[in-house]
């Protein structure tokens, strides 16, 4: 966020938001896709490959945590919260 001055992004009328508020908001706008997005995501992960549980943990150990409760409504996983 330090990165994007509101002085600066007021001059385009765009706000900077968390990329937590922002992926909740992508996930709020269309579940499906957003689903389908996840799960391309672990599909992609060959090197070394990941489960979604990996994943999802490693979203909440970047601060994603919105998001990945979210998500948890579709892979839930026992102690991610």
């Amino acid at each position: 966020m330090k990165d994007f001055p509101a002085t600066e992004l007021s001059k385009y009328d765009i706000e900077a938001q968390h990329p937590d508020v922002f992926i909740e908001h992508l996930i709020d706008l269309d579940s499906g896709k957003a689903i389908s997005a996840f799960e391309a995501l672990v599909s992609s992960l060959k090197n070394p490959p990941e489960t979604q549980e990996e994943v999802l943990k490693t979203l909440v150990a970047n601060g994603l945590k919105k998001s990945v409760d979210l998500l948890d409504n579709y892979f839930p996983v026992k102690g991610i919260k």
